[in-house]
């Protein structure tokens, strides 16, 4: 009789480690980071609104784009409709591969005087291209590069803490705006290596 009740206290508490490890591995399973990415658009030179001749696209989640570079001026990309009714808060990413040339500098040490900035604006637009809401805007210093391409990242906080109602033919546009001293260029590298990301808040 002793044996037998041995034999199943015994039985309990094997079921009981057994369980225990099972629910330590299942933790340890679930609490496991996951990067999760917001979308991406890439900066490409094909326009893709008939009244917007002169605009260019943003390739969702396809760095396979037309056009290797373009000359900076206040130049505008559109996405495709976007088919969604709202957006969570978010903020972008931008990633520009940019360059410049004729910078005014000392004559006699060479040393750059002045630098080029870059207007970033994000908006809301309708599908035709009109605006409805400005998503996020920032100026970004500092572009003095003048040999070859260089990446800036930087972020562009979205205006909105709440969510934001769509239209589900809306879409994004994007424009960049080139503030350099006179007689600078500044120029931005297309090949997949300039896009705008969205990040939750």
């Amino acid at each position: 009789m002793n044996k037998r009740i041995a034999t199943l206290i015994f039985g309990i508490l094997l079921m009981g480690i057994v369980s225990a490890g099972l629910v330590s591995y299942l933790s340890n399973a679930v609490t496991g980071s996951v990067e999760v990415r917001g979308p991406a658009f890439y900066l490409d030179n094909i326009n893709v609104l008939s009244g917007k001749p002169d605009s260019g696209y943003l390739r969702l989640n396809d760095n396979n784009v037309i056009g290797d570079e373009f000359t900076l001026g206040s130049n505008k990309f559109y996405s495709d409709s976007l088919g969604v009714d709202s957006f969570y808060p978010l903020d972008f990413k931008i990633t520009l591969n940019a360059k410049v040339s004729g910078l005014p500098k000392n004559e006699t040490t060479g040393e750059i005087l002045e630098t080029c900035s870059i207007q970033v604006i994000v908006y809301q637009a309708s599908n035709s291209g009109s605006f409805k809401r400005t998503l996020c805007e920032i100026v970004k210093t500092g572009f003095d590069n003048e040999e070859d391409y260089e990446k800036y990242e930087f972020n562009c906080i979205g205006n909105s803490t709440t969510e934001i109602n769509f239209n589900e033919k809306d879409r994004f546009e994007l424009l960049l705006v080139e503030e350099c001293p006179s007689y600078s260029i500044a120029y931005i590298e297309l090949k997949g290596n300039s896009y705008i990301q969205v990040v939750a808040k």
